[in-house]
């Protein structure tokens, strides 16, 4: 559960990338392995998270909606 973003029935919109989940993307060598191996633009937060997404610390999942 997150006390920083309430459940709610409507889409959540950010004028930038949300703290919370910039938290969870990987870093340093793990990121440039992450970026290089699927070919993903640095600055595509969202890429990056939805390709980590399945395997994220604690009960987190993120995903795109097929």
């Amino acid at each position: 559960m997150s006390f920083t973003i309430p459940v709610k029935y409507e889409s959540y919109e950010y004028s930038e990338f949300p703290p919370f989940f910039d938290g969870l993307l990987p870093e340093g060598v793990m990121l440039e392995a992450l970026l290089r191996q699927l070919k993903i633009d640095r600055k595509d937060s969202f890429a990056q998270l939805c390709a980590v997404g399945g395997d994220m610390i604690g009960a987190v999942t993120a995903s795109e909606i097929e």
